[in-house]
């Protein structure tokens, strides 16, 4: 340690960078402070520190035994660049993209909008894009305030369980289908968005992506032992923040700023401590009946950008989602601003040293929009012990 000292005083860079942390501390001299302290320290007072922070239980020993006849792997070999290079044949080029503008007159002019007799609004922007690529976005709205009331764990798991299974294909069957395809892609959702889900795919793929996306969306399996395994993730995941002081000082803030977080959950002491609840409760066999009754591509949107044909696609798009209409009505669920005239709140966790702050301002916006805010501060940790 002082040797190290001695190196930071003969850096100025060093210097300048270790003088600003006892800055933050609260004052330039405690560095010097901490120097002059490691200069006078006795042995005795090393070991009672030893005996108090290095008790055998909080000890890790390790061993080593040697072998007589280690296996080690090769070394490197050199590549010879030449040699290498000898019988290399480039690849086809990569198909460039036009130059598009990306001004909001363009867009709306080269964007092609309809709706099917589902409900689904269809948005199909077609344009060269460098490598073919093109992208695809579906957003699904379902449900009311009261139909939802109380679903905020089934809404929120159906996003999760989507992916593990369809009627005909397992979840590692669906995983492969995609890397087979060179398909980037995802499904989510819970009780406030809805869910979504999308595409990153080539022109060539697309068809295929996208049939493979419908079975997923349209014909899940749901099975009940993914079910079970999930329900205790989410328990563990929120038992496991609940300790960590980052976590609970978010989530505090998010409750507070939240007007709807009345419905979405219980009425009581802290709802962060309470958020397992409703995952410890449920249980697939009545799990599984309520999706169908919300699931639908009624109240739905479905944008695709990029390079693709929209005389081949529209039609596909028909016959995978003309059909799936929304059993329920849905209504947006309001989030209004609430009015708070600033709050203070402290959280003290057991055996945390450290200490996490959230701060923000709230801005309201044109639709009241609560989770739309400026940030005022950050999140102060815990670091060098100055003091």
């Amino acid at each position: 340690m002082g040797r190290d000292l001695d190196k930071i005083m003969s850096d100025p860079q060093t210097l300048c960078v270790t003088l600003s942390e006892a800055i933050a501390a609260g004052d330039w001299r405690l560095l010097f402070s901490l120097r002059d302290r490691v200069q006078s320290i006795t042995l005795d007072e090393v070991n009672a520190a030893v005996s108090g922070w290095m008790p055998p239980t909080n000890r890790n020993l390790g061993r080593f035994y040697a072998t007589e006849a280690p296996q080690r792997t090769p070394l490197a070999q050199r590549v010879d660049a030449e040699k290498a290079l000898a019988d290399f044949k480039p690849q086809a080029a990569v198909a460039a993209g036009e130059v598009f503008d990306t001004s909001t007159a363009n867009i709306d002019k080269r964007t092609e909008r309809y709706t099917l007799p589902s409900g689904l609004k269809v948005a199909l922007l077609a344009k060269k894009s460098r490598g073919e690529t093109v992208e695809l976005a579906l957003r699904l709205h379902f449900g009311t305030v009261q139909s939802l009331k109380g679903q905020r764990s089934v809404a929120s798991a159906v996003g999760s369980m989507l992916p593990m299974g369809t009627k005909t294909k397992t979840r590692a069957q669906i995983s492969d289908a995609f890397d087979a395809l060179k398909t980037e892609w995802h499904v989510g959702g819970n009780a406030l968005a809805g869910a979504e889900a999308g595409l990153s795919t080539k022109r060539a793929r697309l068809v295929p992506a996208l049939t493979l996306l419908s079975e997923v969306l349209r014909r899940p399996s749901f099975p009940a032992s993914e079910f079970e395994q999930l329900m205790r993730q989410n328990i563990s995941n929120l038992e496991r923040s609940a300790e960590e002081p980052d976590a609970v000082a978010g989530q505090a803030l998010e409750h507070a700023l939240s007007a709807v977080s009345r419905w979405v959950t219980r009425a009581g002491c802290p709802q962060w401590m309470k958020g397992s609840r409703p995952y410890a409760h449920s249980r697939w066999s009545r799990w599984r009946p309520s999706m169908p009754s919300h699931w639908g591509a009624g109240h739905a949107e479905l944008a695709i950008v990029g390079d693709f044909d929209p005389a081949q696609i529209k039609p596909v798009i028909a016959r995978l989602l003309g059909d799936w209409t929304s059993p329920q009505a849905y209504a947006r669920v309001p989030q209004p601003a609430p009015a708070l005239n600033g709050q203070r709140m402290v959280a003290t966790l057991r055996d945390k040293a450290q200490r996490h702050g959230h701060r923000c301002v709230a801005a309201p916006t044109q639709r009241q929009r609560p989770r739309l805010r400026l940030p005022a501060g950050g999140r102060a940790r815990a670091g060098r012990r100055w003091l």
